[in-house]
């Protein structure tokens, strides 16, 4: 090769050198698992995040899979060597069991333009009615109905069951107490008073707390009714 043949291959080297240079996303940990929580609590995770590549990473935007789930980026430019942080907050308080949610990050790295991570709980409720809701016919009209229903506290705390309210008037509720202890259980006796002159009945009984995890226990109640076209 003659020198200039190699003077040339090496400017054209030189010249292509940093077009070759990209930013690269790395994290040292990518999930994270809450463990177990009650339900209606916000909890926290910081993920880290740097920039190994050699070139400045731009951080285009930053999603989670569900909007019970908040997002937020420390910066949104990284130059090489420079480390991030995202900061997450899961909102409980619709959700019972295990459950798992992502966080998307969005940047110019060439090679994972999407780095995901996740998130995991195990979602415990505190306060539990058994069963869950009331549905009960078809019934006769000119009878009542009772269904009694069993209250558990399963958190740690004791709770007070402050209020009752029924958005149907026929529909009346009888509570044997208003404090359960930890661990504690209770009876809420529901009744259809007779009378109804409609074929189908949809309502709930709200239970209000003191807890500020759950303020209020919605009870989902419904009845089909024989009555007459």
């Amino acid at each position: 090769m003659s020198l200039k043949s190699l003077f040339t291959a090496t400017l054209m080297l030189l010249i292509a050198l940093p077009a070759l240079a990209a930013p690269k996303v790395t994290a040292p940990e990518r999930s994270f698992a809450f463990g177990e929580i009650y339900q209606g609590e916000k909890v926290t995770h910081v993920f880290t995040f740097s920039n190994a590549g050699d070139a400045p990473l731009i951080i285009e935007k930053v999603r989670s899979s569900c909007g019970c789930t908040a997002a937020i980026v420390s910066k949104k430019t990284l130059l090489p060597g420079e480390t991030g942080e995202i900061r997450t907050t899961f909102d409980s308080h619709r959700f019972r069991g295990d459950i798992t949610k992502k966080v998307y990050l969005y940047s110019n790295d060439p090679k994972q333009q999407t780095f995901v991570f996740g998130l995991s709980a195990s979602v415990k409720e505190l306060f539990v009615s058994e069963p869950h809701r009331v549905s009960a016919g078809p019934l006769s009209p000119s009878e009542p109905h009772t269904r009694t229903l069993e209250l558990t506290n399963q958190g740690e705390s004791p709770l007070n069951i402050t209020d009752i309210k029924v958005s149907n008037p026929l529909i009346q509720t009888k509570l044997d107490r208003t404090t359960l202890p930890p661990g504690g259980k209770g009876e809420l006796a529901v009744t259809l008073a007779p009378g109804s002159k409609k074929r189908k009945i949809n309502s709930y009984v709200i239970l209000s707390t003191d807890s500020p995890l759950v303020p209020e226990l919605r009870i989902p109640v419904f009845y089909l009714i024989n009555v007459s076209p």
